[in-house]
């Protein structure tokens, strides 16, 4: 079975599909010897990438993923530390997928994976990342493990339960096939009694069953008795090998032992602390002794196998284990090498040892600037544990940073008020103080935040320090939690005082204010804003640090421009804004900017990019309890669309059981997306019920501006399919009462239809009619409400008896429906349309994909995202996204998981 599932791994990757197949089993089932298989399979034809673990490698940044690929160098740390280092490692992530795209359109790829239970955690990330994106890509991952330690483990049984692995159990021998190979290696028969004794030894483990053999060839017998448990006499067995060996030869092989991996002969040396001639004699000898190999000029020796490795490790007494931990921390650090040196501090317990806790920090502070933050948050809570009683308050802060840069926001927020409930000076409290205070906002905790940043507030006068800053964060805290009037009263002058402001506080604030009055619905800031849109566009200085809540000008003035209508404006910043960013490395401070995309992507009616982009933002980066609902009602919305509303309903209830105060526009968009649902569903009256929520939540929060989120149109939509023509009345209402300088086209389309329902209802026919003409003469703003409009007149027009009139109409609602994918409204559609004795246009044609959206569509299943898409292909994101619907529909998939597994094109798409 193992030698098929390695076939079939490889033939896939020959046939550019792609093929994960992991081999999981005990030390010495043959792990190994099916890796050294694949590369023989792999021959000329493929190009080959491998990698294998070591002991004492898995807590060190990128050290099993560095040696497959040559990742990026640590990024240049900033003064005040590590920053953002989220976004350094999802930069791996995007470079690890993009060498492999590369490497496998000129030759199919083979990566191979021994020892993958050694592999540090954040290298385990990334293979658990790449090997969920080769669909569609000549590309074999073939991985050997054992079941402990269990993190690879893990990893790879979930690969396989999600469809995108296999994994392979390695049995071990059964007592006869044990018995023969005995004999076969032997080169005799053996006596019963030691064919029995062979098979309880070595448990049909097949490296074990060489080692009996060689045991017998050499004694006639093998070991007895040497302690407790059979443990202690496989460990007897294998350290047969150094039997007659000189004292020299074994401390040698401990050291090398102690050392993990493939050690360099003079990390060996300084381990024994042997001279050099003893050292050299005794190494020699381990070697023709068959327990060392070292290639010819190498500078570097490994065992012959891991297992003797393992024994010689575990044959040690824990002093004589430490006493050489301390000897290979000590040569390491005495070369200023912090991360060599790191786990043998931790392994040798040197508790206590200032100098051990030092040199783990740094280790960490490496990791993080490579974006190892697996590695790094683990070396830090080591550096803290050997510090013990004595340990730093820096320490301490630095070990909250890292959590909370790493995305563990509740462990970061503990650790910060541990440190907070400790007495310290005024200016460190402030510090801290400040870090809990976003940590609190970041696990939805707006109310607890807010009490720290008015107490920050408080600080920053008799500190002295800057307070803008501060207020600007406690803005954005206010607005999360309350909406845009309140936080507009955090900054009114009463709040601001008699601070003095630099030209650059003033301007930013005056932009923020701005931004506050718009989403209340006064355009007096629009001016302002425009030119901060400029100026920014002019130097993107980005605020990295995905821990502070706080504004970006970018952001702001991307947002106005959804609000706004002026789309194309928009989406020209985000993907500007984007990739200067992306330059930065500050991957996560994109997060707003594609937030906002996601909601410009839904006005514009494209749900199905919608839904691939929020799935890509979810397995790019960990989203917090800020992020995470804006994304995923966005999404739910998409879905309704779609005419999936049983899992949007199931985004809805998670984001309503998520823990934590949920931000005002999250809360609004859930009640928009809960609307749609039942709307989705062919419940009206409740939908009414869920816009009438809407309602409440735009009054309480006091939103002001009718595009944020635009949800009108379904609250008039809902409330004429139920009947209830005094909600459409208020909602029609409201909409009058907006201030005349707002530049929406959208909400009058909304208000004429709403009339034009209304006088439907009351039997003003004529008033009826010119009112839906007057909507649908307006400038197409967004596609599917124009589409649901069409539907409703047309169904108007044709229980008026006006069936020649109504068919043209409904036949371009129902290709508006269809183009953008949104099911259910094109079901309604087909049905009107039929109603009205208009044909159904055939849809053989528009089934086969274009050359350009079989490309497009090919790219996506291999895991690229619109924005690679668009830079290989040479195109714009919007036409990506253009290309990409279309190809969802023709190929009847609405997901890019369902794109994943859908079979390769037919001949002649691609």
């Amino acid at each position: 079975m193992a030698t098929q599932a390695l076939s079939e791994a490889m033939g896939a990757a020959r046939a550019g599909t792609g093929g994960v197949v992991f081999f999981l089993g005990e030390a010495g089932m043959g792990k190994s010897s099916l890796i050294e298989s694949a590369r023989q399979m792999a021959g000329d034809s493929m190009s080959v990438l491998s990698a294998r673990g070591a002991a004492m490698e898995g807590d060190l940044a990128f050290a099993f993923a560095g040696q497959l690929l040559d990742l990026p160098p640590p990024a240049a740390r900033p003064p005040d530390g590590v920053r953002d280092p989220l976004s350094r490692r999802a930069l791996v992530h995007e470079l690890a997928r993009a060498k492999l795209r590369e490497l496998a359109e000129s030759a199919p790829l083979a990566l191979l994976l021994d020892d993958l239970h050694w592999a540090d955690p954040d290298s385990l990330s990334l293979i658990s990342f790449l090997a969920r994106r080769l669909t569609g890509l000549a590309v074999a991952i073939i991985g050997a493990l054992r079941p402990w330690p269990p993190a690879a483990s893990f990893l790879v049984r979930d690969l396989a339960h999600h469809g995108d692995a296999r994994v392979i159990d390695l049995a071990a021998l059964s007592f006869e096939a044990t018995r023969e190979l005995v004999c076969e290696l032997v080169g005799e028969d053996i006596r019963p009694e030691l064919g029995r004794r062979a098979f309880e030894l070595t448990r049909g483990n097949p490296q074990l069953v060489a080692e009996a053999a060689r045991c017998i060839r050499q004694d006639g017998d093998l070991p007895q008795h040497p302690g407790p448990g059979l443990a202690r006499l496989q460990q007897a067995l294998l350290l047969s090998h150094l039997a007659g060996l000189p004292q020299a030869c074994i401390e040698c092989a401990r050291a090398a032992a102690v050392l993990g991996g493939r050690p360099r002969l003079a990390a060996v040396q300084a381990v024994t602390a042997q001279d050099p001639v003893t050292f050299a004699e005794a190494f020699d000898s381990l070697v023709e002794a068959g327990v060392m190999v070292r290639p010819e000029a190498a500078t570097w020796a490994e065992f012959s196998h891991e297992l003797l490795a393992s024994a010689l490790r575990e044959d040690m007494s824990p002093a004589h284990r430490r006493l050489l931990h301390t000897r290979a921390f000590d040569y390491y650090a005495d070369l200023g090498d912090p991360v060599a040196a790191a786990p043998h501090a931790v392994a040798g317990d040197l508790s206590g040892d200032e100098r051990a806790v030092s040199v783990i920090s740094e280790a960490a502070l490496d990791a993080l600037t490579r974006g190892a933050v697996e590695v790094a948050v683990g070396q830090l809570a080591d550096a803290v544990d050997l510090a013990g009683p004595a340990v730093s308050e820096q320490l301490l802060e630095r070990r909250a940073d890292a959590l909370m840069a790493a995305g563990k926001v509740h462990d970061a927020l503990a650790t910060y008020q541990s440190l907070l409930s400790r007495p310290r000076g005024a200016a460190s409290r402030h510090q801290v103080l400040a870090k809990a205070a976003r940590a609190e906002a970041h696990v939805g905790r707006l109310e607890e935040a807010l009490d720290m940043f008015d107490e920050l507030a408080r600080d920053a006068h008799s500190l002295g320090g800057s307070l803008v800053p501060t207020l600007l964060e406690r803005a954005h805290i206010v607005w999360e939690a309350k909406g845009p009037v309140e936080a507009l009263a955090a900054l009114d002058p009463p709040a601001i005082g008699k601070v003095a402001l630099t030209e650059a506080d003033g301007k930013m604030l005056e932009v923020v204010r701005s931004y506050f009055l718009l989403e209340a619905g006064d355009p007096r800031g629009l001016g302002c804003l425009e030119r901060a849109a400029t100026a920014a566009l002019r130097r993107l200085a980005a605020r990295t640090g995905q821990a502070a809540p706080s504004f970006h000008t970018i952001t702001l003035c991307a947002s106005v421009c959804g609000m706004t209508e002026r789309f194309d404006q928009a989406l020209r910043l985000i993907e500007q804004g984007d990739q200067s960013l992306r330059q930065l490395g500050a991957l996560w401070s994109t997060v707003p900017l594609r937030i906002i995309r996601l909601g410009i992507l839904v006005n514009q009616g494209f749900p199905l990019t919608v839904v691939s982009e929020a799935d890509d933002l979810e397995e790019e980066l960990d989203l917090d309890s800020l992020t995470r609902p804006h994304v995923l009602t966005f999404k739910a919305e998409a879905l309704a669309s779609l005419g999936r509303t049983d899992q949007a309903f199931e985004l809805c209830r998670a984001v309503e059981e998520s823990a934590g105060e949920q931000p005002w526009f999250a809360a609004l968009n859930l009640a928009v997306a809960w609307g749609e649902c039942l709307l989705g569903q062919g419940d009206p009256e409740a939908a009414a019920e869920a816009y009438r929520r809407v309602e409440e939540l735009v009054h309480r929060f006091g939103v002001g501006e009718p595009c944020l989120p635009p949800w009108a149109a379904g609250a008039v939509e809902a409330a004429l399919a139920a009947g209830q023509l005094d909600q459409v009345e208020r909602v029609v209402q409201w909409l009058d009462g907006r201030d005349p300088g707002l530049p929406c086209l959208w909400p009058r389309m909304v208000a004429l239809a709403g009339r034009a329902g209304l006088a439907a209802a009351q039997g003003d026919d004529d008033r009826a009619g010119r009112l839906f003409q007057q909507a649908l003469a307006l400038p197409v703003v967004r596609p599917l409400d124009r589409a649901r409009l069409l539907v409703r007149y047309g169904a108007w027009l044709r229980a008026s008896r006006q069936p020649l009139r109504a068919r043209p109409v409904l036949a371009e609602a129902l290709r508006t429906a269809e183009e953008r994918g949104a099911a259910g409204l094109a079901a309604e559609a087909r049905a009107q349309l039929s109603a009205a004795g208009g044909r159904r246009r055939s849809e053989r044609a528009s089934t086969r994909l274009t050359p350009q959206e079989a490309r497009v569509a090919e790219l996506a299943r291999t895991g690229a995202t619109a924005r690679e898409i668009a830079q290989r292909m040479y195109l714009s994101p919007r036409t990506v996204e253009t290309h990409l619907a279309r190809a969802y529909r023709k190929l009847g998939v609405s997901s890019k998981a369902e794109l994943r597994r859908h079979p390769p094109l037919p001949e002649g798409q691609v």
